[in-house]
């Protein structure tokens, strides 16, 4: 593989963990986001039951305060300056603001998660406002107030505390939904924070991977030319040997076989150099060099050898 090509694969990791980073960010924040939003919904609905507990335990308080105002005990009457009326009108805007609040919560999705609760906490609501409430105040309002008290005691707080206790059921169900939907979110988190984390020292082994071959097969292959150029340069003379003999591929191999070529091409010219110097050792100054040669330099080596041996010439004569 070349270094270019290696860069490009380098390239194209980047891309490709860039392409997951994203994919899978854009899918974990949907993910959180359905869980915030989840979440917030579970509050809103146990925030719109909490307010109908309150206001059925008003409804309940202002029936007893509704029996306070009974003519025969006249010391209690007395200490009211309004009319029962006025826990009435308070019992119709309560129960208003529970119908409207129950509403709310009927209109959420997540109610169906807790379909056994909201329903055994809605018949135990309507037992007790239709049996205990609805009578008490019916008794109030004929005047019966020592009837009303019995009916307070004997079914109004009873069927209270079935409804109190349905009502803490579906709370508590709420809250173990809340709680697993927290917790999943917080997996969640925690998974993506690993998965993201392990794609990035992924990423970063392979790049650094290649990366550490480029550099390792660059220095090898440098460092063989490096080796050759500097036994060449303190031969006393060329030989085949003096080549880069390394296995590279791509570039590298490119260079080897420029680096060898070379080698040879000078080995090749000193060599018939050589055999011109050996020539004219011997006095043979007609020494020819092998065609293959450049002219240019054949041609200098031959000027050469015509002067010396028109200098000779003209000493013998």
């Amino acid at each position: 593989m070349t270094i270019t090509q290696r860069l490009w694969l380098m390239a194209g990791i980047f891309m490709v963990v860039l392409t997951v980073f994203s994919g899978i960010s854009i899918w974990g924040n949907k993910q959180m986001i359905d869980s915030g939003e989840r979440i917030h919904e579970l509050s809103f609905a146990k925030d719109q039951m909490a307010d109908v507990s309150v206001l059925m335990r008003e409804n309940r308080a202002q029936v007893f305060l509704a029996m306070q105002h009974d003519p025969s005990n006249e010391h209690i009457a007395d200490m009211h300056k309004h009319q029962v009326d006025v826990h009435f009108d308070n019992i119709i805007k309560n129960r208003d603001a529970i119908t409207a609040a129950i509403q709310k919560y009927e209109a959420l999705p997540v109610k169906s998660v807790f379909e056994k609760a909201s329903n055994n906490f809605t018949e135990k609501r309507n037992t007790y406002v239709k049996e205990g409430l609805a009578v008490a105040i019916q008794l109030l309002k004929a005047g019966k107030f020592h009837e009303a008290n019995d009916h307070a005691l004997n079914k109004v707080n009873p069927l209270m505390i079935d409804a109190v206790t349905a009502y803490d059921a579906l709370i508590a169900d709420i809250n173990s939904e809340s709680k697993r939907v927290r917790q999943e979110a917080d997996d969640l988190a925690a998974w993506l924070t690993s998965l993201l984390i392990g794609v990035s020292v992924i990423s970063f082994l392979l790049v650094l991977s290649q990366a550490i071959l480029a550099i390792r097969s660059v220095r090898s292959s440098i460092g063989d030319v490096s080796q050759q150029i500097t036994r060449a340069a303190t031969s006393m003379k060329f030989d085949i040997q003096l080549s880069v003999s390394g296995q590279y591929v791509g570039d590298l191999d490119t260079l080897k076989k420029g680096v060898n070529a070379s080698s040879d091409s000078v080995s090749f010219m000193m060599r018939e150099l050589e055999k011109v110097m050996q020539g004219l050792g011997a006095g043979k100054f007609d020494v020819q060099m092998d065609p293959k040669v450049p002219h240019a330099f054949r041609s200098l080596v031959e000027h050469a050898l015509h002067s010396v041996t028109l200098v000779i010439s003209d000493i013998n004569m």
